[in-house]
């Protein structure tokens, strides 16, 4: 009896590891925030 152990095909060397993130797009920035401040009106007496 002959007793012969089959050998996997060799793995083929890594090739170049290429990650991609893929991010949804982003909004559109929203508009500058502008706060005016003005000095409390004069309450009358």
């Amino acid at each position: 009896i002959k007793v012969r152990f089959l050998q996997p095909p060799p793995i083929p060397p890594p090739g170049p590891l290429i990650i991609k993130e893929v991010r949804p797009p982003q909004p559109p920035a929203p508009p500058p925030l502008r706060i005016r401040q003005q000095a409390p009106a004069p309450r009358p007496l």
